[in-house]
C-alpha cells in the first residue's frame, strides 16, 4: 500500500510507491549497422549500445533512480544558467505552520511560501514538494508538508525571525551544499507525487518566463562513425552479447521503426 496524506481534500502519494508500468527496465538495444562504412576496429561490424526502458515518472517504483538522476541533472543545468555574482546555490527548507495550513487549499498553501519566502530574501529557484516527515521506523510516513528549495537569495536571519514571530512559518536556511545535483536528486527521492499538483516547481528568478534555457542535449551517436542511433532487434533465439555496448555482425540484428528498416 502507498504512504498518502491529505492535504485538505487533496491528496499526495510518496514517489516510488506507484505502478509501474510492464516494460519499465526491459532492456532496449540502439546501434548502428555501419551502413556508412568504418576505417576502424568496427569495419564491417554493427555497433549496439544496451539501455533499458524508463517511463520517466516519479511514481514507478522500477525506474524511480534514474528519474531521479535525469530530474536532478536538468535542474541543476536550469539553476546554473540563471547566474549572479557573489550569489551561490543554497538549500532552504519552509515548513507552514500545520494549524493554520490544515484546512487551506495546497495551492494557497505553496503562494503564501512563495511570499514567505520573497519577505526573507528568496529570489528565486526550484521548490519541491514533501508531504512527509521520516517516522521512528526511518520511513517516509509520518505527514508533515513542508519544502525544499534549491535557489538563489540572501536569507536575512532578522526577516526569517519576524516571520515566525508572526505566522509560525519555520524557513531554514542549509546554506551552500558540497554538490548541487546529489542534494537535488536525494531531495526528489522522497518527494511528493500527485495526478493534480506538480512535484516540481520554477519560480521567482528562475520560472520558465523569466529566465530561458536553451534545451541542446544531444542524443550521443555511433562513436565510430557519428550516425544516429536506432533500435534493434535482435534475430537470433540465442541470447545478445552481454555488456553496456559492443560490436557484433551486422546481420544478427534489424532495425525497428527506422529509415533503415
Amino acid at each position: 500500500m502507498s504512504a498518502t496524506a491529505i492535504l485538505s481534500h487533496k491528496t499526495f502519494s510518496l514517489c516510488g510507491h506507484g505502478d509501474p508500468y510492464h516494460d519499465c527496465q526491459d532492456l532496449l538495444y540502439f546501434g548502428c549497422k555501419n551502413e556508412h562504412g568504418y576505417f576502424n576496429e568496427a569495419k564491417g561490424k554493427a555497433y549496439v549500445k544496451v539501455v533499458r526502458r524508463n517511463c520517466g515518472r516519479l511514481e514507478c517504483p522500477k525506474c524511480l533512480d534514474k528519474v531521479t538522476t535525469n530530474k536532478a541533472r536538468k535542474i541543476q543545468k536550469r539553476l546554473k544558467a540563471w547566474k549572479v555574482d557573489r550569489l551561490t546555490i543554497k538549500h532552504i527548507i519552509v515548513s507552514p505552520n500545520p494549524k493554520e495550513t490544515k484546512y487551506m487549499d495546497y495551492q494557497d498553501i505553496k503562494t503564501k511560501a512563495y511570499k514567505l519566502m520573497k519577505q526573507c530574501g528568496v529570489l528565486g529557484g526550484v521548490l519541491i514538494v514533501h508531504p512527509f516527515r521520516c517516522n521512528d521506523f526511518h520511513r517516509y510516513e509520518k505527514p508533515g508538508l513542508h519544502f525544499h528549495i534549491i535557489g538563489y537569495g540572501n536569507v536575512r536571519g532578522n526577516k526569517v525571525k519576524e516571520m515566525f514571530e508572526k505566522e509560525k512559518w519555520i524557513i531554514k536556511n542549509k546554506g551552500k551544499r558540497k554538490s548541487t545535483f546529489i542534494t537535488i536528486k536525494y531531495i526528489l527521492g522522497h518527494c511528493g507525487v500527485s495526478p493534480k499538483y506538480k512535484s516540481i516547481n520554477w519560480f521567482g528568478c528562475c520560472s520558465y518566463n523569466k529566465l530561458k534555457v536553451k534545451d541542446d542535449e544531444k542524443i550521443p551517436g555511433c562513436p565510430y562513425c557519428g550516425e544516429e542511433l536506432f533500435q534493434m532487434e535482435y534475430k537470433n533465439t540465442d541470447k545478445p552479447p552481454d555488456g553496456e555496448e559492443f560490436l557484433d555482425e551486422p546481420s544478427n540484428w534489424k532495425f525497428i521503426k527506422s529509415e533503415y528498416a
